[in-house]
């Protein structure tokens, strides 16, 4: 059994979890992902910078493509293929939360 608990340590008959401390707690889909762990603990408060990469292609079509709406202009031909690729810029999501103490009952009552 666990419960989660506001106060600096675990009241007495319960021990800390520590795989727990700085992570969100997921329940898990099947029996395999149960104790699965990924990623690394939020620190002080702090949700971790992340980023994706991406990648993309487009068949072109067309051999004039206006790009404003004077005079620039995209001349290609009929049949290219435009890939773009990279990574997105770092960023974090800063998610609420209210952290808590998650304790494993030690003793039986």
């Amino acid at each position: 059994m666990v419960g989660l608990f506001t106060g600096a340590n675990c009241p007495e008959g319960w021990t800390d979890e520590p795989l727990t401390q700085g992570r969100i707690v997921v329940g898990a889909a099947t029996e395999a992902e149960v104790g699965d762990v990924v990623g690394e603990p939020i620190v002080d408060k702090q949700p971790p910078q992340h980023e994706h990469p991406f990648a993309a292609s487009a068949d072109l079509t067309r051999s004039y493509m206006p790009i404003d709406n004077c005079c620039a202009a995209l001349d290609f031909v009929v049949g290219d293929k435009a890939e773009m690729k990279g990574v997105t810029d770092s960023w974090t999501t800063n998610l609420p939360f209210y952290a808590t103490r998650m304790c494993r009952r030690s003793v039986q009552p």
